[in-house]
């Protein structure tokens, strides 16, 4: 029997390795979801075809993405399409659940569709328990969509964190926001939020 050298053994374990995970598209997702498959009070989001499990939301984090839905509804109008815990589509099999987002009217626009990343002009996650992964995996995928705007209500630090232009993974521009301080809707010209509102 032929021995194999080193380098075509080390080939042939790369040849056979594979990704043992099956990997969901939108439409079986949301097949799963209709099926009742993740039952009433599970939160769940799918990322790269994985579905992934949401931590339950605390009175602090309920508290701030309310407040913050309600801010945002009376300072835009109808002109935006403000959404509280709904999916956006980023691509099939990504479709990542934000505490809300803000995307452009009207909202008729979105009776039969998840917003896109071109439609969208914020995204936002109300951060306690999954701040690191916040700042980690959800902006790396919002930045990598092209999605304008994105804030951590970051309710460990009592702060809010505003990342803009976006470039590859990343943000270039970081700004910090706390109590005392007037937010500005860089989208919506002469319009601004105070902090302490919706920051608890």
């Amino acid at each position: 029997m032929p021995v194999l050298d080193k380098e075509k053994t080390a080939a042939l374990e790369e040849a056979t390795a594979f990704d043992q995970k099956y990997r969901l598209t939108t439409d079986q997702y949301y097949k799963m979801g209709e099926a009742g498959i993740f039952g009433d009070d599970k939160r769940v989001e799918l990322i790269d075809g994985v579905i992934i499990k949401l931590a339950p939301i605390g009175p602090p984090h309920g508290f701030s993405g309310n407040s913050l839905t309600e801010l945002l509804r009376a300072a835009l109008g109808r002109e935006f399409y403000v959404a509280h815990e709904t999916s956006i589509t980023v691509a099939n099999g990504t479709e990542p659940q934000p505490d809300l987002y803000v995307a452009r009217g009207p909202r008729e626009t979105y009776r039969t569709r998840h917003p896109l990343p071109e439609d969208l002009v914020l995204v936002v996650e109300v951060s306690d328990s999954s701040l690191a992964s916040d700042r980690k995996r959800k902006l790396g995928l919002y930045a990598s969509s092209g999605i304008p705007e994105f804030w951590i209500v970051n309710l460990v630090d009592k702060q809010v964190e505003v990342y803009s232009k976006p470039s590859g993974r990343e943000y270039a521009e970081t700004t910090i926001f706390k109590a005392g301080d007037e937010l500005p809707l860089s989208f919506a010209a002469g319009k601004s939020l105070p902090v302490e509102e919706f920051v608890p």
